[in-house]
């Protein structure tokens, strides 16, 4: 009997210090093209009732997603897109889709300088 409340204690003390993961409001993906040779990691966030609703909303896009959404541990914070975008739609606004491209930091410049610089960097900017 005495091993039971053992047990049970034990359970207790492990389920009161699991901490409970909030839900995602956003989803991420991989997306591939093999004519630029790179995979880029793409999140996206949904209104609340986009999948209910039928209505059509504005897109923003956004570079350097990995510090949209979550707190990215080599930067001291992340945006709150999710959480802002989520409350202002319980507020009446009637919501937008995110779409970022999260961006490699090493490779940062070559995603936004059209002409390679005089250290051979960049120059993968183009349409």
């Amino acid at each position: 009997m005495q091993k039971y409340f053992v047990l049970v204690g034990l359970l207790f003390v492990l389920l009161s210090c699991q901490e409970e993961e909030e839900a995602k409001l956003y989803s991420k993906f991989e997306l591939s093209s093999p004519e630029l040779g790179v995979t880029k990691t793409i999140w996206l966030y949904l209104p609340g009732d986009y999948s209910q609703s039928g209505n059509t909303y504005p897109v923003i896009y956004f570079s350097d997603a990995q510090w949209l959404f979550e707190a990215n541990p080599n930067y001291s914070q992340e945006m709150h897109v999710d959480e802002k975008l989520r409350e202002m739609e319980t507020n009446g606004f009637p919501g937008v889709i995110v779409v970022g491209i999260e961006s490699d930091e090493n490779t940062r410049h070559e995603d936004f300088s059209l002409y390679p610089s005089r250290d051979q960097l960049g120059g993968k900017g183009q349409a």
